[in-house]
């Protein structure tokens, strides 16, 4: 097989899976795949492309993650800081530090998204109000002491990014990371805004595809909040692991075992940590996912091969995009051999 056979192989295989959304493969930082499928608003008729600009959920941790680590080396905060020493009143504030919060591991209760939002959303510090929903709620366990997936916690860190810089959430992240490596379809997701080439998002429902029911983002703010493209997404993945976001130090935190969850997944700072299975071979993957109302995505980089996926689709239709991710990552290291080949005559 060749690598034109392999990418005839990946779109057949993406097409008849059914996706909706993008697909972005590199190896070794050149791009060798890049395509989408279905529609961008299927109201009006209009596809998706390349530059669609999509809703990426909680791919959004990794950059808060990294706000936060960019503070570490300016020297700003500590990761063995309490949250106390931010936020002085903060319930069990003494005992909960940084490190918990971005290893998902503080114990911080989450809000449930069925809560009335419309007086916090109308208040003049959203975040703020967001934070007191559940920041008087007993903790779930001891902070450090096991692994729970939190937004709430994520949410937080934002706010402390604000906090400590002095600069909104997105203004912060705009001017370290953002403008710096051209990622200019990257943003906050305001439904109020006027984004170019953003999709319409959809739910499945009995097997039928409908509008995702409306959320107001501002809910899920450092856990949740952004938008991006496949190609922003390819731009951060080059300067992240490179070093030209944090220093190598604080890359190897991010991507370090902060906490188990199981026996072959950790988390690190905002990213999962996996040994996975691929053709046979256990492979280290640094990922994200992301999903919930118009969205299923996850960001993809395993650093033995240097390999990237990154998928990001505006249906939130789990089992398809399971399936597709399967199929993708299969087709991708079968053909490694060709892959080297052909990257050795470039």
């Amino acid at each position: 097989m060749s690598i034109s056979d392999a990418l005839i192989k990946l779109d057949n295989t993406i097409q008849k899976h059914g996706y909706s959304g993008s697909v972005l493969i590199s190896f070794k930082g050149k791009v060798l795949f890049k395509k989408s499928y279905a529609f961008s608003n299927r109201e009006l008729g209009t596809k998706n492309e390349i530059n669609s600009v999509y809703r990426i959920a909680s791919i959004t941790k990794q950059f808060t993650a990294a706000g936060i680590l960019k503070l570490v080396e300016s020297g700003k905060i500590s990761l063995n800081d309490p949250v106390s020493k931010v936020i002085v009143d903060y319930p069990s504030g003494n005992s909960i530090l940084m490190h918990h919060l971005l290893s998902n591991s503080s114990g911080i209760q989450g809000f449930s998204l069925d809560t009335d939002f419309n007086d916090v959303l109308r208040s003049n510090n959203v975040n703020l109000e967001l934070i007191h929903l559940f920041q008087s709620l007993p903790l779930s366990f001891n902070p450090g002491s096991k692994f729970e997936y939190s937004i709430s916690g994520y949410l937080l860190l934002g706010y402390i990014i604000e906090i400590i810089s002095k600069m909104s959430y997105i203004d912060f992240l705009k001017k370290y990371f953002f403008e710096p490596f051209e990622m200019n379809n990257t943003d906050f997701d305001d439904y109020q805004k006027i984004v170019p080439g953003r999709v319409q998002g959809y739910d499945v429902s009995n097997g039928q595809i409908q509008n995702a029911r409306f959320i107001d983002m501002r809910i899920a703010g450092g856990g949740g909040a952004l938008l991006s493209t496949v190609e922003d997404l390819h731009k951060w993945n080059i300067a992240l692991y490179s070093g030209a976001v944090i220093n190598k130090e604080n890359i190897q935190k991010m991507t370090s075992s902060q906490v188990q969850i199981i026996d072959s997944t950790d988390y690190g700072y905002g990213l999962f940590i996996e040994k996975e299975n691929a053709e046979g071979i256990k492979r280290k993957k640094y990922y994200h996912t992301g999903g919930g109302p118009g969205v299923r995505s996850i960001n993809s980089y395993y650093p033995e091969d240097e390999i990237e996926i990154i998928m990001l689709s505006n249906a939130n239709d789990n089992e398809v995009f399971s399936k597709t991710e399967e199929s993708v990552e299969h087709i991708v290291f079968e053909s490694l051999d060709i892959l080297h080949g052909f990257n050795s005559k470039r």
